[in-house]
């Protein structure tokens, strides 16, 4: 079999990241940009020893789950895996790979996996993007991880953020990096990007902080987006933020009982605990990268006697490997998928942890 050899093959499922999945001749097929249920002839572009990496040529029959992606730049651009794809067939997928990746990785065998909660629009959604600045282009990172894509309109920004991008496209600056914000993003730090879901999501994380105990102690706080919400909740809260700029605009709130610490969360946690008292009764929220929680945290974790643990994670698979760590001490009680980033790869995930018996 040549690299420039063309295959005809059924795409039978998706793999996290939004490959379609194939085989030939005992091999695993990953072909972007198909769908389950398409028929299509590929060119082999990359052979591994048990896989075949690939390239649609054509669509010989497409899937029912298939429709025509509205944005010019789709396929080129390595912003979106999921145009081609209903929203209710990419959905489901995310879903099925939010399981799938908890028994895979977290050893859990029947996860306690909810409905995915989906965002009433797939477009438009985004109040902030990041472009990058190259050679006179202003735009994303192309599908090869390489190129500059050179975009005039985001498909997945609000009409305020295609704004700001049109100025800066005008006048780009001599940066390689610019994040571009609604007006109603708080301050030059993280904040939740989806402007349909902000509400619901803050409602699922009040709605899974529910153990009646004084003290609640949040990593990764940012801006306060939760802190703000939950805070009037508890007697003491401690809150910690690595960003500078977030910590401050999480301070200038002044909510009642709060301090808000600016540092690393594992440097800050034991701190945190002893600040507040959290022997009287704590609830733990975690918030971080996708890095997931890492070895210190985890180890606090496990160590401090938490009544709760909400832990909201934008990696699977940190997420299922971080549970994985946690569960001599840990019970999951469940998983609630969300959402935020439509026609992209990424999941949000919402799990709620209990104390073993």
């Amino acid at each position: 079999m040549t690299h420039s050899e063309t295959l005809d093959l059924e795409i039978t499922a998706l793999a996290f990241g939004g490959d379609g999945v194939a085989r030939h001749e005992g091999r695993v097929v990953f072909v972007p940009f198909t769908a389950p249920g398409d028929r299509v002839r590929v060119r082999v572009v990359r052979k591994e020893k048990n896989l075949l990496r690939a390239a649609v040529v054509e669509v010989l029959r497409p899937s029912p789950s298939r429709e025509t992606p509205p944005c010019p730049y789709y396929g080129r651009c390595g912003g979106c895996q999921y145009q081609h794809l209903t929203y209710n067939s990419e959905a489901e997928w995310k879903e099925r790979h939010v399981r799938e990746t908890l028994v895979r990785i977290g050893k859990i065998p029947d996860p306690p996996v909810v409905p995915l909660l989906r965002s009433p629009e797939p477009y438009r959604y985004r109040n902030r993007i990041t472009v990058h600045l190259r050679d006179g282009a202003v735009g994303y990172l192309g599908a090869d991880g390489k190129s500059l894509v050179d975009v005039e309109t985001c498909l997945l920004a609000e009409d305020e953020v295609n704004d700001a991008l049109w100025q800066l496209r005008r006048r780009p600056p001599a940066r390689e990096r610019w994040t571009l914000r609604a007006g109603a993003v708080e301050g030059h730090a993280f904040y939740q990007a989806n402007r349909f879901l902000l509400d619901a999501l803050r409602q699922r994380v009040a709605a899974a902080v529910d153990a009646p105990v004084p003290v609640l102690i949040e990593g990764h706080c940012g801006v306060g987006f939760f802190t703000e919400v939950l805070a009037p909740r508890f007697q003491r809260t401690v809150a910690i933020e690595l960003n500078p700029r977030a910590a401050a605009i999480a301070g200038a709130k002044s909510l009642p009982g709060t301090t808000i610490w600016q540092g690393r969360c594992e440097d800050g946690w034991r701190h945190a605990w002893n600040t507040a008292r959290g022997e009287e009764g704590a609830v733990a929220l975690v918030d971080p990268p996708r890095e997931g929680l890492g070895a210190t945290l985890t180890a606090e974790l496990m160590e401090l006697p938490f009544r709760q643990l909400v832990y909201l994670s934008c990696n699977p698979a940190t997420l299922a490997r971080d549970l994985a760590l946690l569960s001599p001490r840990w019970h999951l009680e469940r998983v609630e998928p969300i959402d935020l980033f439509p026609r992209t790869a990424h999941i949000e995930c919402l799990a709620i942890l209990r104390p073993a018996a």
